[in-house]
């Protein structure tokens, strides 16, 4: 019983990985975009919290 579900699950991960893996080939320049863009905002998180801190330190 168990291994079946292993198997089923397996199949449903090859099933969702092969149009994502074809998806992702033909978008790769909105997949650099996007993680261009996460890039920028953790940055920007960054210095966010180093400017709560120096706040935060003058009080």
């Amino acid at each position: 019983m168990l291994q079946n579900i292993g198997i089923v699950l397996w199949g449903l991960s090859v099933l969702i990985a092969v149009p994502l893996i074809s998806f992702l080939q033909s978008n790769i320049l909105l997949v650099k975009v996007v993680a261009h863009l996460l890039h920028e905002v953790g940055k920007l998180v960054d210095e966010w919290q180093a400017l709560k801190d120096k706040i935060k330190n003058r009080q």
